[in-house]
């Protein structure tokens, strides 16, 4: 596969708005310290770039240990920045009104920290992945040392491939969850837990779950997103899986052609709209990816010959294949499910 890579890997944090900025500080110096390709360049009172400029308020190398001694703690009121001579640097926000960040989609109010690395076209797979590593890192030796109130680590793409199941993004590479969400959120919260690579429980219901750390190509990862995704999809709460049909980029075109096809166009009817399929899904396999999106694609662009497609049907062949590939259809919206009895006759399946 040919190497793709997102535009960017981002990080949000959330620390608890209690935490003295003192401890801040330190927590954030202690983590840019054992980052090996930091090299300090500047630190900022945020406030102070703000009333007279950036160039101004840069005070040179990383701040001293009792800076917050030194300058008081009103200095530090409007939050801070710690820059790096390769364009890499955390910038932290204070607790306020105005100062909530989105987490996971959710407004999360505390001490802000946000970092992003530009990954440009001449990056190598090994500099991708460190990229990553080093956001996650960050995230997980900051609840070492201070309470968390939310975390994402996010790669930034042009494209992306649904579905989207509750706290689960398919850019997040690490984010940082509620367990009580998840048990809320999902019929089978295991199948949840199961679809990340690593799971790290923090104590006070929070949980950090990890994927593909080691990935650099976007399409490979977004493969690995994808097959869970569905897996969640399926174990979720009817009607929280989202589905978007998205324009993939020529390299997620070629994936999404090898997999199989198991639904099977039977008949339009102009006059209702409506769009009918059988499928056979053997038992060891599911509805695929490429099954999905097909649906996806004609409830968005109609048939061939230009007829809108306001519902869709897909028939089983019996009540135990229905109930098990029913809930990714059911997600998708005006999706009918049926399955036929042994006498021919279909009956409609129902929640």
């Amino acid at each position: 596969m040919s190497s793709t890579y997102p535009s960017a890997v981002l990080c949000n944090v959330v620390v608890d708005p209690s935490v003295p900025v003192e401890t801040l500080l330190h927590a954030t110096m202690d983590v840019l310290a054992e980052r090996e390709s930091f090299v300090p360049h500047s630190w900022t009172f945020l406030a102070e770039a703000i009333a007279t400029s950036i160039d101004q308020a840069e005070r040179p190398g990383m701040p001293p240990r009792d800076a917050v001694i030194q300058f008081g703690e009103a200095a530090f009121a409007g939050g801070f920045a710690i820059d790096g001579k390769a364009d890499d640097g955390i910038t932290v926000k204070p607790p306020s009104g105005d100062r909530r960040a989105v987490v996971m989609g959710d407004l999360k109010e505390g001490w802000w920290l946000f970092e992003r690395f530009w990954i440009e076209a001449k990056t190598t797979d090994a500099e991708c992945v460190q990229s990553v590593a080093c956001l996650c890192q960050m995230v997980r030796k900051l609840a070492q040392q201070v309470p968390l109130v939310g975390a994402e680590v996010r790669r930034q793409s042009d494209s992306y491939l649904g579905p989207i199941p509750p706290h689960a993004d398919p850019d997040l590479v690490m984010a940082c969850v509620q367990t009580d969400d998840i048990a809320r959120d999902y019929a089978d919260p295991d199948a949840y837990w199961e679809s990340w690579d690593v799971v790290q429980y923090l104590g006070q219901g929070l949980a950090l779950v990890s994927r593909g750390e080691e990935i650099a190509d976007e399409t490979e990862f977004k493969e690995r997103v994808m097959n869970a995704a569905f897996t969640m999809g399926r174990a979720a709460q009817p009607g929280l899986t989202k589905y978007y049909l998205a324009e993939p980029s020529a390299d997620e075109a070629e994936m999404l052609k090898a997999f199989p096809r198991y639904l099977r166009q039977v008949g339009y009817d102009l006059a209702s709209k409506t769009l009918e399929f059988t499928a056979f899904v053997p038992e060891d396999d599911r509805l695929s990816p490429a099954d999905l999106f097909g649906i996806l694609a004609f409830q968005s662009s109609g048939t061939a010959t230009g007829g809108a497609v306001d519902k869709v049907v897909v028939t089983f062949p019996s009540r135990a294949m229905a109930e098990r590939e029913a809930a990714p259809l059911r997600d998708m919206g005006d999706v009918a499910v049926q399955y036929l009895q042994p006498d021919g006759s279909w009956v409609a399946l129902t929640v």
